[in-house]
């Protein structure tokens, strides 16, 4: 589901964060998800898109390299900041091939002024695919029209303190799906799942 997501985006929107991590060899890559499907390549050009969605990152500090994998000789990449930006940082970013912009009124990219920017440019399908960061900045701006929410059955205990104690567990804890309810009784704003998983017979 992830891939076919990817696959019908015009822009995929993530941080600089994340770019930093993926040049470390420290985060998955997940903006080529879906370029060894041929399917999903075939139903893109068949749709007259670009082989690869543009990119957009949002940085406050623009203080990232730019790593080769992401091709951006195939694709637009845009990066957003704020107003009061390192220009220096900028300057070099632009150097390498990439379009800075200023979408905000202090260091940081503000959502409505991305999503402008980026409806200017042709782009509607916008997949933001990375960071907590990100999803921040398009709440806060009431720009989030769909939220897609993967779990993994597995219980690893952590900080902060949720279902267990604020402490790993020795060994994780694999479940299975045993049952999924909807409450359609729920008032707008507060529907709720209740899930049975269940750890072996």
């Amino acid at each position: 589901l992830f891939q076919e997501l990817a696959a019908q985006a015009d822009v995929r929107l993530t941080s600089g964060r994340y770019v930093r991590e993926f040049a470390a060899d420290r985060a998955q890559d997940i903006l080529n998800a879906f370029e060894g499907h041929g399917y999903l390549a075939e139903w893109r050009r068949a749709r007259g898109l670009p082989m690869r969605p543009a990119l957009a990152i949002l940085s406050a500090s623009l203080d990232f390299p730019l790593p080769q994998a992401l091709a951006i000789d195939e694709r637009a990449v845009l990066v957003f900041t704020g107003e009061y930006h390192d220009r220096f940082r900028a300057e070099a970013l632009r150097k390498q091939g990439l379009e800075v912009l200023s979408a905000g009124r202090d260091i940081w990219a503000q959502g409505e002024a991305v999503l402008q920017a980026l409806a200017v440019r042709g782009h509607r399908a916008i997949y933001a695919v990375t960071g907590p960061e990100v999803l921040f900045t398009l709440l806060t701006a009431g720009c989030l029209h769909r939220l897609y929410l993967t779990q993994a059955l597995r219980l690893l205990g952590s900080e902060p303190k949720t279902l267990l104690p604020p402490a790993p567990l020795p060994r994780p804890v694999d479940l299975d799906l045993r049952s999924l309810y909807l409450d359609p009784q729920a008032p707008p704003g507060t529907a709720q799942c209740l899930g049975t998983k269940g750890a072996g017979e």
